[in-house]
């Protein structure tokens, strides 16, 4: 486990802890972690649990428990903002609304404001895609067996909202599960006025490599070989982007190889 340290000129002095991708692994050693470093505010971008189907016809949220455990204990520590990621696309309205009671503000394609701060977060694609077909094509099962054939580009009408979430005053901070939204896919978030997007779902490449005086990952989902985009921050014109390596071996029998789990800490200065 590291935890990363990352100084941001912003609008406020707060410290962030910034997690992703636990995938419903244990998490003492993260609950650890905010005990020594004292966040303000805590920031979940995507996949806390496994994009599995339940096992035993109940409810996704029944079947991880511990996952609602975890939440309670961070909202006790600090003020939670979770956003879905794509491991998040089977939850269903009652699933979310046994997560906003831990305490924490879900962000679904929504913004909200906290003193200075403007904190998005932007759902991933593949859920807003995985809804979309389960309305037309199964409407009555909780969590269809079936997946979309394939993965259609939304439309530019499905990202007004980030338009209206750019245009307010304060220190924007937008939550983006998947860091290829940042200049290799849409909606391109590396063009829109934000100071910070924070990102995940890469798993640091798995294998880490180095090469040219840096490290690299060997491979990224949605992004495949030699992914441009799977730790550190990366700037914009606007502002940056920082990855978290994530929180777990998403891939049981494949080892993280020179990549060791991550938690980020983001020191917001005013000065």
């Amino acid at each position: 486990m590291q935890e990363t340290f990352y100084k941001v000129k912003g609008s406020v002095n707060k410290r962030i802890a910034l997690i992703s991708d636990l995938h419903e692994k244990p998490y003492d050693w993260i609950l650890s972690s905010f005990q020594r470093q004292k966040p303000d505010m805590i920031l979940i971008c995507g996949d806390l649990i496994n994009g599995r189907r339940p096992l035993h016809h109940t409810y996704k949220t029944d079947e991880i428990s511990h996952i609602l455990t975890f939440l309670r204990e961070c909202a006790v520590t600090a003020p939670v903002y979770y956003s879905l990621g794509n491991h998040e696309r089977l939850l269903s309205p009652y699933d979310l609304k046994k997560i906003r009671e831990t305490g924490v503000t879900v962000l679904d394609n929504a913004w909200v404001k906290t003193e200075d701060l403007i904190i998005g977060g932007l759902t991933s694609y593949k859920r807003d895609i995985y809804q979309s077909f389960k309305a037309q094509y199964h409407p009555g099962e909780l969590y269809p067996h079936s997946e979309p054939s394939r993965m259609k580009e939304l439309q530019e009408k499905d990202y007004i909202w980030l338009k209206e979430m750019e245009q307010q005053d304060g220190f924007k901070i937008l939550l983006s599960h998947h860091p290829e939204c940042w200049k290799l896919r849409a909606p391109y978030l590396c063009e829109y006025r934000f100071d910070l997007v924070l990102s995940g779902h890469a798993h640091g490449g798995q294998f880490r490599y180095y090469r040219n005086h840096a490290w690299h990952g060997l491979f990224g989902p949605d992004q495949g070989l030699f992914p441009e985009y799977t730790e550190g921050m990366h700037t914009g014109k606007y502002g940056s982007m920082i990855i978290s390596r994530g929180c777990s071996n998403t891939a049981p029998h494949i080892p993280r190889l020179f990549n060791p789990l991550e938690i980020v800490y983001i020191e917001l200065t005013a000065q």
